[in-house]
């Protein structure tokens, strides 16, 4: 059975967001679809701060895990809950990637948390990634006080001023094209592990039941 991500649906009602612009509601994104290739020419960088091209590193089994940044505790826990099948993962073939707004110093306190992680963690500071996957929308004022009111900045913690965050997102990517993508525009859904675990075994087979 093909499985359509909750987003994919949305995507297919007259309200969705038109193409190129950074819809206000997280709901109105328009996630990358199993069955899609990976955009070419997108470019992340390592907590380092050197340039990665990402569009070729997806070329090899990847899963890619793309969340808020650092400061969401949704996030840190549902990286922390995936560790317990990262090994697994990897087992089969795949690279392990986490990429967020944050900027590359902030990445690198990222991967610093995660210790012995076998995921890359890179930073989408100017957010050209996640809104090439679909899944940035810009963050209203209202929320934007609420964040501050936790301490949060994500001005600071990105480098930017466009208020941008992505739909959480978690893909399984081979031969450059997803296979498996779950996205919730509510920020606290995320997919389990031994769901991304069965969808990135089913891609290795070249089973179709992620889409």
């Amino acid at each position: 059975m093909r499985i359509l991500t909750l987003l994919g649906l949305l995507c297919l009602l007259p309200t969705l967001a038109v193409a190129g612009t950074v819809p206000t509601d997280p709901g109105a994104t328009c996630p990358i679809k199993p069955g899609q290739p990976v955009p070419e020419g997108l470019t992340a960088h390592r907590a380092d701060g050197t340039a990665v091209d990402l569009s070729a590193l997806l070329s090899e089994p990847t899963v890619l895990v793309v969340f808020r940044g650092g400061w969401c505790p949704f996030c840190n826990r549902h990286l922390e809950e995936l560790r317990e099948v990262e090994a697994e993962i990897a087992d089969l073939g795949y690279q392990l990637i986490g990429i967020s707004p944050d900027r590359p110093g902030k990445a690198a306190e990222m991967a610093e948390k995660l210790g012995e992680s076998s995921f890359l963690v890179l930073s989408d500071s100017p957010m050209e990634v996640a809104q090439a996957l679909g899944l940035a929308f810009e963050v209203d004022a209202a929320m934007l006080e609420k964040l501050g009111q936790y301490g949060i900045d994500i001005e600071a913690d990105s480098g930017y001023d466009h208020h941008w965050l992505p739909v959480p997102a978690a893909m399984v990517i081979t031969d450059s094209v997803v296979r498996f993508n779950y996205a919730n525009p509510d920020y606290q859904m995320r997919v389990d592990g031994d769901v991304l675990l069965a969808a990135a075994r089913a891609a290795m087979k070249g089973d179709d039941t992620g889409r």
